[in-house]
């Protein structure tokens, strides 16, 4: 039964509604991680937004080179791995390494810039290409590529709204900036063991 769900839309289609929570809240606590060292201001939200934004831009058109290259499984695995790892370390030296980045530029534009990609960049870019892979798997009706697509894609950005509101309202209240981020990870990572297993 675990594998026929597995194998079951609801489990690619779960897997987009994750993949963008977790996008949303780690830009949401990004700006808790960067709040101590360059405060709060547009320039740190205008960091935080421009750094995803192109980390999603290349993690869509990489994750679709990839699936169309190698199996979408595999990259799916990888992608996930990839990110939860990632995630997890960011609990550990997140804080550290802003102080550091900002020795290195204090600049108050391109300072939150720097740290923002040193610690958001590498997941928003593998949880960027999770979407087109998983869409390179879950589509085999040509005839309805449009409604598939859009499904998908509503689903994932459900799921951003998602960990937006709930990051924001709640689950920072309830567990903290840095317990928040490495739940993040271990579900990532879960996520990533789950297809790796069903691949």
């Amino acid at each position: 039964p675990l594998l026929t769900f597995l194998r079951s839309r609801w489990w690619f289609f779960g897997t987009a509604f994750m993949t963008g929570g977790v996008v949303m809240a780690l830009e949401i606590l990004g700006s808790r991680l960067l709040a101590p060292v360059f405060g709060t201001s547009l320039f740190v939200w205008g960091a935080l937004i421009g750094v995803i934004l192109a980390a999603m831009s290349s993690g869509y058109a990489t994750g679709g080179l990839l699936a169309d290259r190698l199996s979408p499984g595999l990259v799916l695995t990888w992608l996930l791995l990839g990110s939860g790892a990632w995630t997890l370390l960011l609990a550990g030296i997140g804080q550290p390494v802003v102080f550091t980045v900002s020795r290195w530029n204090a600049d108050p534009r391109w300072g939150p810039c720097l740290a923002a990609s040193v610690l958001l960049a590498v997941p928003a870019f593998c949880l960027s290409g999770v979407l087109p892979a998983l869409l390179r798997l879950v589509i085999t009706d040509m005839g309805h590529l449009g409604r598939h697509t859009g499904a998908m894609i509503a689903t994932s950005t459900i799921g951003s709204l998602v960990g937006t509101w709930g990051t924001s309202f709640y689950l920072l209240t309830w567990l903290g900036s840095l317990t928040l981020v490495a739940v993040l990870g271990v579900v990532l990572v879960s996520l990533g063991l789950g297809w790796w297993w069903w691949w």
